[in-house]
Order: C-alpha cells, then sequence, then structure tokens
C-alpha cells in the first residue's frame, strides 16, 4: 500500500521543498505558503522546539530535515489541519522526531513545564484588521 492510504478526499501529496520528505494539502482547505519556507530556512532553531499554529506541519517537517534538533512540537488547534499535520508525519516516518499536537495554546503551560523548550517558532495566520 502506497501513500495514499494517509491521503483523505481532495488532498494530495506534494514534495517538501529542501529536503526528502513529503507533505499532505488540502488546497481547498488549507496549505502552506512560501512565508513558512522562508521562515523554516532562516530560523536556526535547536534543542527542542515547538512551532506555535503548525498548521500542515511543514515548518517542524522543514526544519527536521535541514537543521538538527533533537525534537519538533507542533501545536495546532483546528482537529482536521492537525489530523492532516498527523498523517504528514506517519507519511515520512518521522513520528519518534515530530509530534503534532491539537490544543488550544491557551493551555500550552499545561502541557509545557517552564524552561523545556529551547526554541518556539511561529508563523502567525493573516487576517483582516477586524478579525483575530
Amino acid at each position: 500500500m502506497g501513500s495514499e492510504k494517509y491521503m483523505l478526499e481532495d488532498e494530495r501529496i506534494d514534495d517538501v521543498p529542501g529536503t526528502e520528505y513529503k507533505i499532505i494539502q488540502n488546497s481547498k482547505k488549507f496549505s502552506y505558503g512560501t512565508d513558512a519556507i522562508f521562515l523554516s530556512e532562516f530560523s536556526n532553531p535547536k534543542g527542542k522546539v515547538v512551532d506555535l499554529g503548525t498548521g500542515t506541519g511543514i515548518i517542524p517537517i522543514r526544519i527536521f530535515g535541514r537543521k538538527k534538533v533533537e525534537k519538533i512540537y507542533g501545536i495546532e488547534i483546528q482537529e482536521e489541519i492537525a489530523n492532516m499535520a498527523k498523517r504528514s508525519i506517519q507519511l515520512n516516518g518521522l513520528e519518534d522526531k515530530i509530534e503534532i499536537i491539537q490544543m488550544d495554546l491557551n493551555n500550552i503551560e499545561k502541557r509545557f513545564k517552564k524552561s523545556s523548550i529551547d526554541t518556539v517558532i511561529s508563523n502567525p495566520p493573516y487576517m483582516k484588521d477586524t478579525d483575530g
């Protein structure tokens, strides 16, 4: 069975630029943008990393594929998008290095102890002036 077992309706599998990895995307709901590529390229994470608002997991996958880090946690509030990110991590066999956690950032102190993370990354969503 190939990579199709990881996909749902309207999803596709794309290459993760600059790595050997793949990512699941759904152009009808959510796909990463070039800003995520730039952020993962120019960041210099170390140790344990948290990506706040990870979306499909593009930043953790690119960071792991290009930087030497211990562990990456991707936090995503949207269950459907977090599920897509988890499936991308499974597709690439990275479950021991990248963990996607579906949760509200307001509860993050319940998941991580103080000073337990070395690097925090976030690519905030774009919103209208009256939203968010």
